[in-house]
């Protein structure tokens, strides 16, 4: 069975690798379609990538999933950059 979204999020959260279709856990990156970086973990601090969002997907089902567990960068990343600014 395939994992959740949800699940991906999770694992991210909890320092885990996960992955289902969409979305990809490293365990200190959470990646949109295994390349686009959203969040990412900083010195014991999720950060939330600042700006646009690669797709519509990645706006309303993958970036939802790390709200609220951490804060939003203070740069914005260029959405054709696949890596958050530091």
């Amino acid at each position: 069975m395939a994992l959740t979204n949800s699940q991906v999020a999770q694992a991210f959260k909890d320092g885990k690798v996960a992955q289902n279709h969409g979305m990809l856990s490293t365990g200190e990156s959470l990646l949109s379609y295994g390349w686009w970086q959203f969040a990412k973990w900083v010195d014991g601090e999720i950060i939330i990538r600042k700006g646009r969002s690669y797709s519509t997907t990645t706006a309303t089902k993958h970036r939802p999933q790390v709200y609220g567990y951490g804060r939003e960068a203070s740069e914005e990343t260029p959405v054709n950059q696949p890596h958050m600014n530091s």
